[in-house]
């Protein structure tokens, strides 16, 4: 069960990869988008109408075996069609086509890709497989395909109204929750309803459809739901669906609140820190704090709660939860930087906070981590961390953008530059890597391999769980999110050459340490 299962997560994240490869080279055509357009519902249909005859089909091939081996053939016939498939998608390509001719070239576009999608399934797996799949889904293909033709064609209509009529009263509402919300705090406010701008006489903001917390309402309703289905056990329902609203309430309110505190941020004198750090991170962190409510808080409503059964505490010994002390230093560290960006305009001067809370977090989880005195330093280490600073500098393609730092310290007194310094320094070298380490080697790695991932030996590995758990470590990255994954690769082998998770430790610090030098003998603020 292990290896098929291993085997469909490889063949997902391969598809996924190429999709990401594809958005990035593709040419906006009207046909071509409709086509992503229909194909991402018919999935959808597919696994929403189909769920319960997949579920059980899904589950008997998971317990089955793995079968034949990849076909390394098919995988290479895969990647020709996908390069004619990615080149008939590129600017150049579309350029050597009249426009009359684009019928032809979406020809072949659409066959190519048809093609390497067939390849890559019946090399992943056999045609018994696909075969055993499909008997009791047949009719399936045909309701989800027209489900997401008629879909596509009432797409215009629908996305108007989505669009405009919601986020207009949307809109409407926010503006007059702030007003109410400023006008005990405020002596003037400033209202124009028919062009949105509220605020006092010294500051005063335009609330747009992206302000109005419609992005948030859709995204904490989809977190909310994800919850509720992958903790379905733990609650009573149909009770436990009124989270969704509530939460979409609470959500919906608490932007109110995120603009009606910008405004006052700005009448105090500090419009710099409202339009820059406040603005954007006022909106995660509340969305953070909702989803820790409907995490956390939820489960222990007793109403909500489903029922248990009764445990004697005497013959039970208290368990404690393994993802804690992996996951919690990371966690703290994010929370402390939504707050420290918050409270700053460009220069993050709050950023020892992130070094305090994943300092805090470490010490309070300290007995529960692997002991670092059984731990003896090696060359591996130290080799790997100076490979992976070596290609982070030469592999670097960021535009470099100022990021307030050299200004900030600029305008700091010289004891206060040098604290903030020491205190970049000290966590660059030491909770970073170790909170990041925690997170992606000592549990994403291994949870990859086995849910029970406490009970994996640091040696163990996959290939899918070592490239996905990188991946992931790279996308946090942003636009060094390559040769990021690299380094998570190059890391992920040192923590499994002698299976001790310290050595990732010590070459993620050793690569942060020469990249630390690298900044302050050369003042390139950029690369912090």
């Amino acid at each position: 069960m292990t290896r098929c299962r291993s085997r469909v997560f490889a063949f997902a994240l391969l598809l996924a990869l190429e999709v990401v490869l594809y958005h990035q080279l593709h040419v906006p055509e009207d046909a071509r988008n409709m086509a992503d357009r229909w194909c991402v519902t018919f999935v959808l249909a597919f696994s929403v109408l189909g769920l319960q005859k997949l579920k059980s089909r899904l589950r008997t091939i998971f317990d089955s075996p793995a079968g034949a081996p990849v076909s390394r053939r098919y995988i290479s016939f895969h990647l020709c069609t996908l390069a004619i498939f990615l080149a008939a998608a590129s600017t150049p390509v579309a350029r050597m086509f009249p426009a009359e001719d684009w019928l032809l070239l979406d020809g072949i576009w659409f066959g190519a890709g048809a093609c390497s999608l067939f390849l890559v399934g019946i090399a992943f797996f056999p045609r018994d497989f696909w075969r055993y799949l499909f008997l009791g889904t047949r009719s399936l293909w045909i309701y989800s395909a027209v489900t997401a033709s008629v879909a596509l064609a009432l797409e215009p209509a629908i996305w108007k109204v989505w669009t405009y009529s919601p986020a207009a009263f949307a809109v409407d509402v926010t503006f007059w929750l702030v007003a109410r919300i400023l006008q005990p705090v405020v002596s003037v406010v400033s209202a124009d309803w028919s062009h949105h701008i509220i605020g006092s006489d010294r500051f005063a903001v335009e609330i747009a459809g992206p302000c109005s917390g419609w992005e948030g309402l859709g995204l904490v309703a989809i977190f909310t739901i994800l919850s509720l289905w992958l903790s379905r056990r733990e609650y009573r329902f149909p009770a436990a669906l009124t989270l969704i609203p509530v939460a979409m309430v609470l959500t919906f309110a608490l932007n109110a609140v995120r603009i009606a505190a910008l405004i006052l941020i700005g009448d105090r004198g500090f419009p710099a820190v409202a339009i820059g750090g406040f603005h954007s991170q006022a909106g995660w962190i509340a969305f953070s704090g909702v989803a820790l409510g409907v995490c956390l808080v939820a489960p222990r409503v007793r109403w909500l709660r489903a029922a248990q059964p009764k445990i004697q505490p005497q013959s039970h010994p208290k368990l404690t939860n393994p993802v804690v002390p992996f996951l919690l230093p990371f966690a703290a560290m994010l929370a402390a930087g939504m707050v420290s960006l918050a409270a700053t305009s460009r220069f993050e001067g709050l950023y020892p906070l992130r070094f305090i809370a994943a300092l805090a977090a470490l010490w309070y989880c300290r007995r529960q981590y692997p002991p670092i005195r059984r731990w003896r330093p090696g060359w591996f280490p130290v080799l790997a961390g100076a490979i992976v600073f070596v290609a982070w500098i030469a592999f670097d393609q960021s535009s470099h953008a100022d990021n307030g730092i050299a200004a900030g310290l600029a305008g700091m007194p010289a004891p206060t530059r040098i604290a903030w310094l020491s205190l970049r320094t000290l966590a660059a070298i030491s909770t970073v890597p170790l909170a990041e380490e925690l997170a992606f080697r000592g549990y994403l790695l291994r949870r990859f391999i086995s849910p029970q991932f406490d009970s994996v030996a640091f040696k163990r590995w996959s290939y899918l769980a070592v490239i996905a758990s990188s991946l992931v470590f790279g996308l946090l990255h942003g636009d060094r999110w390559i040769v990021a994954t690299i380094a998570g690769v190059i890391y992920a082998v040192a923590m499994i050459r002698r299976g001790n998770l310290w050595d990732a430790f010590a070459a993620h610090a050793v690569t942060n340490a020469m990249l630390a030098a690298w900044v302050l003998s050369g003042s390139r603020w950029y690369y912090w």
